[in-house]
Parts: C-alpha cells; sequence; structure tokens
C-alpha cells in the first residue's frame, strides 16, 4: 500500500465534518481532490486481501465498511439497552428482520445459544426515556410474538472510538 494510501485511510478512520460537502476537508489534509479521495476510499473496499489470510476467506476488502456513528447520547436518545431475545429454531431470520424495521433498534444481532442462555437474537435499542424503552421493546414483543426476553440496560458508554491504523509508531 503506497503512502497516500495509507494517509487517505488514516484521514478516513476520524471525525467527518457535517458540511454539504464532507469529503473536501479530508481531501485538502491528504492532499488530493475530493474525486480522488473517495475514489480510493471505494477502492479499498473493493479490493481483496491476499488469498490465505483469514480477511480473504471472509471476502472482505483492505477496507470492510465506510459508515458513520452517531453519537446517540448528544441527538437525546439517553437510554439504551441490549435486549436479548430467544427465538424459536427456524424463524431467527424472519423475526431478526422485522426486529430490525424498528427505527429505535441500531443493531440486530443473531448469536449461538447454549443451555444456560437462550437467547439468541439481540438488539440494541435507543431511547429518550425508560418509558419509551419499554414500549418499543414492547411493541418489538407484539409484532414477533417473542416473549421471552431479557433487558440489558447501558449503565455507562465505556468506548466508541474508529480503529486507530497506520499511527505513527507502525
Amino acid at each position: 500500500m503506497d503512502e497516500k494510501t495509507k494517509k487517505i485511510l488514516k484521514i478516513a478512520a476520524g471525525n467527518l465534518t457535517i458540511t454539504e460537502r464532507p469529503f473536501d476537508a479530508w481531501a485538502k489534509q491528504a492532499g488530493v481532490t475530493s474525486k480522488e479521495f473517495i475514489k480510493i476510499i471505494r477502492e479499498n473496499l473493493s479490493k481483496k486481501l491476499p488469498y490465505g489470510s483469514m480477511a480473504s476467506s471472509m471476502n472482505i476488502g483492505y477496507l470492510r465498511r465506510f459508515g458513520a456513528v452517531l453519537s446517540h447520547t448528544k441527538s437525546g436518545l439517553v437510554v439504551n439497552a441490549m435486549v436479548a431475545w430467544s427465538v424459536p429454531t427456524g424463524s431467527e431470520d424472519k423475526t431478526g428482520k422485522a426486529m430490525a424495521t424498528f427505527s429505535e433498534v441500531s443493531h440486530c444481532y443473531l448469536r449461538e445459544t447454549d443451555k444456560s442462555w437462550p437467547y439468541n437474537i439481540y438488539t440494541m435499542i435507543h431511547a429518550d426515556s425508560k418509558e419509551g424503552l419499554k414500549k418499543t421493546i414492547d411493541r418489538i414483543s407484539e409484532k414477533t410474538g417473542i416473549l421471552d426476553f431479557k433487558v440489558l440496560e447501558t449503565v455507562r458508554e465505556l468506548k466508541k472510538t474508529s480503529p486507530n491504523y497506520f499511527d505513527d509508531e507502525s
């Protein structure tokens, strides 16, 4: 990977300014045009890692994804919970897709279970109050018919940072 690409990927791991043309500032910082900056990001999303690496077997590019993270607490969504649902075998995809349609759900995952913990679908739910959280959980339960769940409320956010690739020591 050339130095220009490393510089662009390092810049792209940072915070994006909310403006009409958000990539202009990053491109200027990298010393390239916005068009070139975006082109290099796109290339690295599709460029596959060498055969034999673990990521190559999962069909992942140099960049896995490019996304934005909303600070839910700054937006007024101060009550958050991971809700673990016990979804019957065979209906996980249909149920998970239904749960993911709720705007209050930011993440929806399928996980393996064991005898001591039968919960296989996890939804991260954001609300502006405990009452709002309960209402969303009730609506999801009503829509899906899933009555067995555990609510794990967020006590404190411990980490929300992007990975730091190509730091000064690499």
